[in-house]
């Protein structure tokens, strides 16, 4: 079996045996619809069993040598993504879009903000998590950022047929790709990922929100739009804070002592 593929072989192990619990719950508990669905027992480890087969290209790219990020893992790591989402989409902006949503009372109201604004936030927090994973070990040729997340836009926004919000995540993912290209972050380059990760999200939800502006008009006042804009950003730049350190300074002089010593 190739390096990588073991847990995905679990994965298909325990996808059989979730099947197996979740036809047992079903008889005993009734077949769940909507949210309940979405987090019963029996479904999360059908979702944790599908993260591990999905997730064998990456693993397997991860630990060949070279640091060139293959398709393979580019599509394993969006099909990791589109997985996350899909289990989350009772709060996904291309699924649900809260910022044009009327509400006919105020606690109705504040309501749908609460959920415009977390959805936002947890999109960007699954979409970064994902990104500043592949590039702590890979570079990303140009267009994986745009197949990475216009191929979970289109799941997305197919959901509800929004089909006009699946342009958002493909320009976006454009967008990103354009900023990787430019700025070229990485383990290397720390600064460079601290400003794409805060430019990127801030850029994405922008267009998100002029979109629906244009298409159905924001229920929101300026105070909220703009706010859940920075957020986004602030959330991307703290997740390049957790994922990827700069060296400190002791392996640096290490680092800089072993190379003048081959220089000898």
């Amino acid at each position: 079996m190739p390096a990588g593929y073991g847990l995905s072989l679990i994965g298909c192990v325990l996808f059989g045996i979730g099947g197996v619990i979740d036809m047992f719950w079903h008889l005993r508990f009734g077949i769940e619809v909507s949210l309940a669905a979405l987090v019963s027992p029996p479904h999360l480890l059908l979702m944790f069993s599908l993260g591990l087969i999905v997730t064998g290209p990456l693993r397997a790219a991860w630990r060949r040598p070279g640091i060139r990020a293959p398709l393979t893992a580019i599509v394993s790591a969006s099909l990791l993504l589109s997985m996350f989402t899909f289990f989350d989409q009772f709060d996904q902006p291309l699924v649900n879009p809260w910022a044009a949503a009327q509400a006919s009372s105020p606690s109705t109201l504040a309501y749908v903000q609460q959920l415009g604004i977390l959805g936002i936030m947890v999109q960007t927090a699954l979409l970064m998590g994902v990104i500043l994973y592949l590039l702590s070990r890979f570079t990303l040729p140009f267009g994986s950022l745009t197949l990475l997340v216009g191929l979970n836009g289109v799941m997305l926004g197919s959901l509800e047929q929004h089909f006009e919000l699946i342009a958002v995540a493909v320009v976006g993912g454009l967008l990103a790709d354009l900023a990787v290209l430019w700025l070229r972050p990485g383990p290397e380059r720390v600064i460079a990922l601290r400003v794409a990760s805060f430019v990127g999200p801030v850029a994405v939800s922008s267009l998100y929100l002029l979109v629906i502006e244009l298409t159905r008009g924001i229920g929101w006042p300026v105070t909220l739009w703009l706010g859940s804009i920075l957020v986004s950003g602030a959330i991307g730049f703290l997740l390049s804070c957790l994922t990827v350190h700069p060296q400190p300074p002791a392996l640096i002089e290490i680092a800089r002592a072993a190379e003048g010593g081959r220089s000898v």
